[in-house]
């Protein structure tokens, strides 16, 4: 179980305020970590049970990279 904070985020300033309620977050079965960094840590490795490395191409990476640019 975890207790997340509330942010409540101005429109056209840089300004957040956490407020003082908070959600509960329960554990899940299975949790998807995706990023060029995330087996990178120690700490995180020692908490999967599954590690899986996708390799693509670099061209496709660009232009993924792109598209998310993009939007």
């Amino acid at each position: 179980m975890l207790m997340k904070p509330n942010f409540r985020f101005k429109q056209r300033i840089v300004v957040r305020c956490r407020l003082a309620e908070t959600d509960t977050l329960y554990g899940a079965d299975v949790i998807i970590l995706e990023g060029i960094f995330v087996l990178y840590d120690p700490r995180v490795r020692e908490f999967l049970d599954l590690k899986i490395f996708v390799d693509t191409d670099a061209d496709l990476r660009l232009a993924r990279r792109c598209e998310y640019i993009a939007l």
